[in-house]
């Protein structure tokens, strides 16, 4: 059984065809998706699925937990999965081709704890996005190193 569908079991919310459908899509999914691209695939599973079903689950989901929605500047929202096993993630926007590249960065977390603790508060979560162009670094330069 999948987290979605044991969340919606143990809430007792019913889990209907189109949720099922829409399940799958984002399970199997690598990434983000837009709206359009996850009702698109969903439909391949669940013909008669409408936008608005689409968007009242998303919404759900997001409430729930399972999935988060990104809004990122001049990009049209995307959603993704929320995952157990998958360690927390932030984001690198590229402003010219819209590329959404994923890093993990302990070392910040770690830091971002402590100005959290030096104003007083218990972090409790965050979000960091970069937005850039990407270069083309030579042979010589270390690639990926921070």
């Amino acid at each position: 059984m999948s987290a979605f569908e044991k969340t919606f079991r143990e809430r007792g919310i019913s889990l209907t065809s189109s949720r099922l459908a829409l399940f799958s899509v984002l399970e199997k999914a690598r990434g983000h998706l837009t709206v359009d691209e996850i009702l698109s695939r969903a439909r391949k599973k669940d013909r008669t699925l409408g936008l608005a079903t689409v968007y009242r689950t998303l919404n759900l989901l997001c409430a729930l937990g399972l999935i988060e929605k990104h809004e990122f500047p001049n990009m049209e929202a995307t959603y993704e999965r929320v995952s157990e096993t998958e360690h927390h993630h932030h984001h690198i926007i590229d402003v010219r081709s819209g590329a959404i590249t994923e890093f993990s960065a302990d070392e910040l977390d770690v830091v971002l704890e402590k100005i959290a603790a030096a104003y007083g508060y218990k972090m409790q979560g965050h979000k960091i996005e970069i937005y850039g162009e990407k270069i083309i670094l030579d042979e010589a330069s270390p690639k990926g190193k921070v």
